[in-house]
C-alpha cells in the first residue's frame, strides 16, 4: 500500500513537472509572438499567459507535496474562476465613474470578446491564491509576530464604517478619492468574516499572527508586477489615466500605482472569504466557514449566482461605452480609397496592423502608386489607427480635424483637440482629454502646445 502511494505521488510530481515546463514554454513563446501580432496569441495573449502562470504555480504546489488545486478540486477551481471574474467586473463598474483605465484594440467579435474577458478576469483569484500557497510553502514570514490587535465591538463598527467610506467617497469625488477603492473592500466585510469564518485575516491579527496577511500583500505586489509587465507587450491592453500621475509610468502604470496591488490582493481574499461565509462560494485553501455559521439557502445562493452572472454581463456591455476605447482596427471603417481596399482584399489584409506592415513592402506600395493612391495620406491614416490605441473611429475623426499623421499630434493641445473631436464624433464615440493626452505624450508633445482650428 505504501509503495502504491509512493508511486502515485511520484507520478503526480512527474506530471506536475511536465505541466510546469510546458506552461513555461508557452509563456515564453507568447510574449514575442504577441509583439509580432501573431494569432492566436495577439487575441488570447492575456488568457494564454495567465493560465500558463497559474498552471506553473499549481505545479510548484504539487512538487512541494500539496495536491493539485486544478485537478484535485476542479469544481472549486471553476467556482473561484467565476467569482474572480465577478469581483473584477465590480471594479470595472466602479471605473465607469473613476475613468482610471481603459482598454484598446479589443477584439470586435462578440463571442470571442465575451469569452476572453470572462476567462481573463477569472485568473485574478487563482493566481493570488496559488502564489500565496507557494509563499507559504517557502515559509515566508512564518516566524513574524505582532502585538495582538484589540478591536472589540466598537472597533469592528469603525472598520466597517471606514470600509463603507472608502467605497463611497471615490464615487462622490473620483479625482481625489480613487486610491481608497483599493482599500474599501478589505475593510467593509472584515468583521463579518471574523464572525463566520474559521480563520480570517482580522482574526489572525487579533492573535498576533500577521504571516498570512504579509504573504497576501507580497503576492499582490508580485502579481501586479507580472500583470503590468505582460500588459506592456500586449496588443489588446489597458492604459491608465490616473489623475495627477499621467507623466511618469513604469510599463503602463504610474510608479505609485504599484502600491495599490498589495491591498487589492487583500480585498480579493476578504471578498472571497465573505462569499464563503455566506455559503455562496466553496471553501478554498484555509478560507472555510464555521460549522455554526448558517449559509444562505440553496435557492437564495442559486439566485445570487444568477444575479452575479447577469450583473457581470451587464457590466461587460457597459465597458463597451466607458472602458473600451478602441477595437480591432478594421479597414472598412477607416475611409480608405477603394483601390486600397481592393488590393487589401486580394492580399487577405483585414486590419490596419496588417496594412501598416504591408505598406513597408516596396512592391505593395508600388502597386498602390500605380493605381493613383496617395501613399502619404494612406500611411498617415493607417499610422494613426495603429498608434497608442487610437483605433479606427478616432483616427477617422482626427483626419477630418486636420491631423494627418502621428507627428501632427505633437502640436496639439489635449483639451482643445478633445473638444474638436467632440464636434465630429458621436456622443458615444467622444474621447476624454485624458485619453488624448496619452496620444500626444506618445507622439512626443512639445512644451508649448499649438492651437487647433476647426
Amino acid at each position: 500500500m505504501t509503495a502504491s502511494r509512493n508511486d502515485l505521488s511520484d507520478r503526480r510530481r512527474i506530471g506536475a513537472a511536465l505541466a510546469g515546463i510546458a506552461s513555461a514554454a508557452l509563456l515564453v513563446t507568447a510574449v514575442p509572438m504577441t509583439a509580432q501580432g501573431r494569432e492566436p496569441f495577439a487575441t488570447w495573449y492575456y488568457v494564454i499567459c495567465w493560465y500558463s502562470l497559474i498552471t506553473m504555480l499549481d505545479a510548484v504546489c504539487v512538487l512541494s507535496g500539496r495536491r493539485s488545486f486544478i485537478l484535485h478540486r476542479p469544481l472549486v477551481f471553476g467556482a473561484v474562476l467565476f467569482w474572480s471574474a465577478v469581483i473584477w467586473f465590480f471594479f470595472e463598474a466602479v471605473n465607469f465613474r473613476l475613468a482610471n483605465w481603459y482598454y484598446i484594440y479589443v477584439t470586435d467579435v462578440p463571442w470571442i470578446r465575451t469569452t476572453a474577458v470572462f476567462l481573463a478576469f477569472g485568473t485574478v483569484l487563482p493566481a493570488l491564491f496559488l502564489l500565496e500557497k507557494v509563499l507559504e510553502e517557502a515559509r515566508l514570514f512564518s516566524r513574524v509576530t505582532c502585538p495582538p490587535l484589540v478591536l472589540g465591538r466598537r472597533g469592528s463598527r469603525i472598520v466597517t464604517a471606514a470600509g463603507a467610506f472608502c467605497m463611497i467617497f471615490p464615487l462622490v469625488l473620483p479625482r481625489y478619492g480613487f486610491p481608497l477603492v483599493w482599500i474599501g473592500l478589505a475593510l467593509l466585510p472584515a468583521p463579518l468574516n471574523r464572525r463566520r469564518l474559521s480563520r480570517s485575516l482580522l482574526g489572525d491579527l487579533e492573535t498576533g499572527r500577521p504571516a498570512r496577511l504579509l504573504r497576501i500583500l507580497t503576492a499582490g505586489l508580485i502579481c501586479g508586477l507580472i500583470w503590468e509587465f505582460l500588459n506592456f507587450f500586449a496588443v489588446i491592453r489597458w492604459i491608465y489615466t490616473v489623475p495627477f500621475f499621467e507623466d511618469l509610468k513604469w510599463f503602463e502604470m504610474p510608479p505609485l500605482g504599484f502600491l495599490g496591488f498589495p491591498p487589492f490582493a487583500v480585498e480579493c481574499f476578504v471578498v472571497y472569504g465573505t462569499l464563503v461565509a455566506l455559503g455562496l462560494a466553496p471553501a478554498a485553501g484555509r478560507i472555510r466557514r464555521k460549522e455554526e455559521a448558517a449559509p444562505f439557502r440553496p435557492a437564495t445562493a442559486a439566485a445570487a449566482w444568477l444575479l452575479a452572472a447577469a450583473g457581470s454581463a451587464a457590466v461587460l456591455q457597459g465597458m463597451l461605452f466607458c472602458n473600451i476605447d478602441s477595437m480591432t482596427p478594421r479597414l472598412s471603417g477607416l475611409g480608405l480609397p477603394d483601390p486600397v481596399l481592393g488590393v487589401a482584399r486580394q492580399e487577405g489584409i483585414e486590419n490596419a496592423f496588417q496594412l501598416e506592415e504591408a505598406l513597408e513592402n516596396p512592391v505593395f506600395s508600388e502597386v498602390l502608386s500605380r493605381k493613383g493612391v496617395d501613399l502619404d495620406e494612406v500611411e498617415g491614416l493607417v499610422g494613426l489607427a495603429t498608434f497608442r490605441g487610437i483605433g479606427v473611429k478616432h483616427a477617422s475623426a482626427l483626419f477630418r480635424a486636420g491631423i494627418r499623421c502621428r507627428d501632427d499630434l505633437r502640436e496639439c493641445d489635449a483639451e482643445e483637440l478633445a473638444r474638436v473631436l467632440g464636434t465630429i464624433e458621436t456622443e458615444r464615440d467622444s474621447v476624454s482629454p485624458a485619453r488624448v493626452r496619452v496620444w500626444i505624450r506618445a507622439a512626443g508633445a512639445i512644451e508649448r502646445p499649438g492651437r487647433l482650428s476647426e
